[in-house]
Parts: C-alpha cells; sequence; structure tokens
C-alpha cells in the first residue's frame, strides 16, 4: 500500500478529527499508525508526530495485547463492528491510563484507508468505578456482619430493606420480618412508646429519637432492644426511615435486678424498709388526694425468735424468717403491702379501711397464723409475735410519723406481755417503757437484745 505524506494524510483527515470527540488514530492493519490528532498530546503527552510511522500495539500494556489484536481481527472481518473495549495504554511519563477505544474498519473508503481508532481516557470513571465497587462491597461486608439491625421504611409504612443481622438476633429471615407490622413483634405495652418515638422522628427531617422496647423474636419470647429512628426521608439516596436496634436484654436485666435488690430484702423477696416507706408515703398522699377511707401500719416484732437463733443457729433462724412471711402473706389481704422492716420485724400497710376495727381483724389473722408451731429440719419450735397498729384516717400523718407511732405501740404490746395486738393512742406508756434498745446484727437476720 502506498503511503501519503504526512501533510496530505493530515489535510485528508482534517474533517473526520472536527466531528470526533477525544483523540483518534488512524492505524493499518498491521497496527502502523498512519495518524493521529492533537488531542494525543493532551491525554497521553506525546507529539503526534513522533507516533507516526510506529506500532499502535506498543503503547498496549503486555497483558492486553492479546485481547487487543484478537479484537482487531474481528473488526477487520467484519465481525465486531461498533464494539469498545477497555485496556491499558502507556502515558509519556511512563505511567499506564485505561483508555476505552472504539475500533471503525474503513479499509474500503478511498478517503480514509485504514481503521479509525476512537480513544477516551476513563481512567478517572475506572478509579471511580472500582471505589465505588469497592465502597459497595464494604457496606454490604458490614451489613452482612453486622450485630445491630438495621431497616429503612418508605411513607407508606413499607420497609424496603431489613438487614441480615435480624436473623442470629430475632430469628427471623429479613423479608419475613420486612412484611410483619410492628405490632407483630413489638410488647403491646410498649407499642404506643414506639409508635410515639417514630411519630417525633419524622416530625422533622434528620429528626432522631432513641427508646428501649421489648421486641419479641421467632421463638415468641421477648427481648429489649434498643432502637434509635432516624428520620432521612428527605436524603434522596436513602428516602425513608431508618431505625438501628442493638440487643441491650442482659444489660436491662442486670439493671433491673440491681433496682430489685434496693428495694427488696435478699432473704425473704418482701419489699424492704425504703420500698415500704416510699409505698406508705404514695399511700397516705392517694388517701388525701381522692379522699379514701383509712390506712394502717401494723408494726410486727416477732417474739422468742432470739431462741431460734441460739439454739439451732442463724441457718434455721433465716428459715424460720421464711415461714414467717409466707405465713403473714398468706393472712393479710391482697391489696396490703408485706415488708420485712429489719431483724425480725415486718411491717404491712393496709389501705382503704373502713376503721381501726378492721385493722385489728387483719393484725389478729397475723397474730394466730404466726402462732402455728414450726417445723423446721429436724426441729419443731414455735415463736409469738407482738403487733402495733398506727391508724391514719387523715390527720395529714407523714411515712414517719405512723411508723414511729406503730413501732411505739409494739412495744406497748411487748411491755404487756407479749404475743398481743396494742394500737397506738396518745395517752403515754407507763415509766421504763419509752426506751427501745437498738438491733444488734447477728447473720443474716438480726436479733434485738
Amino acid at each position: 500500500m502506498n503511503r501519503l505524506p504526512l501533510d496530505d494524510v493530515g489535510a485528508r483527515y482534517q474533517s473526520v478529527a472536527l466531528r470526533v470527540f477525544d483523540m483518534i488514530a488512524v492505524i493499518e492493519p498491521d497496527t502502523i499508525i498512519r495518524w493521529v490528532s492533537e488531542s494525543i498530546s493532551t491525554h497521553l503527552g506525546y507529539d503526534p508526530a513522533e507516533l507516526v510511522g510506529t506500532s499502535a500495539i506498543d503503547l498496549v500494556h503486555p497483558d492486553d495485547v492479546d485481547r487487543t489484536l484478537d479484537e482487531l481481527a474481528k473488526e477487520l472481518g467484519g465481525n465486531n463492528v461498533g464494539r469498545a473495549l477497555a485496556l491499558r495504554i502507556l502515558h509519556a511519563d511512563g505511567e499506564w491510563r485505561y483508555l476505552e477505544v472504539l475500533a471503525s474498519n474503513q479499509l474500503d473508503d478511498p478517503d480514509v484507508e485504514g481503521v479509525i481508532l476512537t480513544l477516551r481516557d476513563i481512567s478517572s470513571k475506572r478509579l471511580a468505578d472500582r471505589a465505588f465497587a469497592a465502597s459497595e462491597h464494604l457496606y454490604r461486608t458490614l451489613a452482612m456482619t453486622a450485630t445491630d439491625i438495621t431497616t429503612i421504611t418508605d411513607l407508606s409504612n413499607n420497609r424496603i430493606y431489613v438487614s441480615p443481622s435480624v436473623t442470629p438476633m430475632l430469628g427471623y429471615q429479613p423479608e419475613e420480618f420486612g412484611n410483619l407490622p410492628a405490632s407483630a413483634f413489638v410488647h403491646p405495652d410498649d407499642l404506643t412508646l414506639w409508635h410515639d418515638a417514630v411519630a417525633e422522628a419524622e416530625a422533622v427531617p434528620g429528626g432522631v429519637r432513641r427508646v428501649e422496647l421489648r421486641c419479641r423474636n421467632a421463638a415468641g419470647t421477648f427481648r429489649w432492644l434498643e432502637a434509635t429512628a432516624v428520620n432521612l426521608h428527605h436524603d434522596p439516596l436513602v428516602g425513608g426511615l431508618v431505625v438501628h436496634a442493638r440487643d441491650v436484654h442482659e444489660r436491662r436485666q442486670a439493671q433491673e435486678a440491681l433496682f430489685h435488690r434496693a428495694l427488696h430484702d435478699p432473704l425473704t423477696g418482701l419489699p424492704n424498709r425504703t420500698a415500704l416507706l416510699d409505698r406508705l408515703s404514695s399511700s397516705l398522699t392517694a388517701r388525701s388526694d381522692t379522699g379514701g377511707i383509712g390506712v394502717a401500719v401494723l408494726f410486727c416484732d416477732l417474739d422468742g425468735f432470739k431462741e431460734i437463733n441460739d439454739r439451732f443457729g442463724h441457718h434455721t433462724g433465716d428459715e424460720a424468717l421464711n415461714v414467717v412471711a409466707q405465713r403473714i402473706k398468706a393472712a393479710v389481704r391482697p391489696t396490703d403491702i408485706l415488708a420485712r422492716f429489719g431483724g425480725d420485724e415486718f411491717c404491712v400497710v393496709c389501705v382503704d379501711l373502713a376503721d381501726i376495727d378492721a385493722a385489728i381483724q387483719v393484725a389478729e389473722r397475723v397474730r394466730i397464723a404466726i402462732a402455728e408451731p414450726l417445723a423446721l429440719y429436724d426441729a419443731v419450735t414455735a415463736v409469738g409475735v407482738s403487733i402495733g397498729i398506727a391508724w391514719s384516717g387523715g390527720e395529714g400523718l407523714s411515712a414517719h410519723d405512723l411508723l414511729r407511732r406503730a413501732d411505739d405501740a409494739m412495744y406497748r404490746a411487748k411491755s404487756r406481755g407479749r404475743d398481743r395486738v396494742e394500737v397506738f393512742t396518745l395517752t403515754p406508756p407507763p415509766p421504763g417503757q419509752t426506751q427501745r434498745r437498738g438491733p444488734l446484727v447477728v447473720g443474716d437476720n438480726e436479733r434485738t437484745a
């Protein structure tokens, strides 16, 4: 084939260069470059004149040469019309650039007589695609391995995404969980709390609300979750309410156990002194606010308990306290509040009593129940109880006032022979019966010296 001088070739392809974007080259079937556009210097740093007469394959990355020659052969054979090829081309600075190359066989065109290559630098796009693929892989991996549940709910309340972590945490498949209404897995007592949190989050773009609630797992048991709702309806890439939920069941149980221990006696499981004062104060306030009938406190101190401790040991004494606690509980009304006040002392708060006689009836049932013999391990023994009653019919007494009066009445019962019930009166006790000696701690229970 006769080659035209460079000036004639340039003139012949001038119209082609003006109509095609990016770089243009014309090569012969043996890959020798006959002409390249000026834009080659901008994209690849070469002087166009230096490339004419050289092989285009010399600029192709060695790993892409076979693929390039195969595609060129297909184009020359008429089997690859319009197919773009991505390959690496050597830049003048020695670095490799990704180019998209489109070959067009124009050997039969007398104005061309060669293969036109249109080349576009896609290095930036290639890097962006790789970054996007890496990012997508990263987030997919995070979603697959995260322990927290993530869901996205659209404005129609359809869950458009549920993370795979819902399976190990709650036992549901993502598609199964996505079709469940909140009422199907949120505890009925927490449903209003959840709906309120969602409404508050959705009230403003970017709104965030956090709430702890119980959720039913696939096995039917409830677990505590901490759920954070984030309003991203306005974000075009999200378009929904995003909820992140993590399991806080063990932490919640530990908190509840600590709270229970703070307000309950570890031996009997009954409310302790702190809990009793709180509930008595609430009962007196409620009576004052609603005009209830009356509140009574029964202060119970066991008679003869010290002898059980001394004779059988504190382990047996602890068992006796548990038996007594169950007997008192069975003798009082279901609405009454029973607490272990300390040592061998118990208190009962009776609310909504018609009069003091009703309180005395409760106290007598307690006294009779405790007097029954105690079968403790290999021993059978018995204890009695001295009970003091204080009554509030609306005098504005505080919880401490009422307890103090019941305690005084109990000591009056002790001084009058024990195993009896006494009601507090404003009449002072006999001389020598106004002082009470303090508790002496022995093991889990206490004895009064």
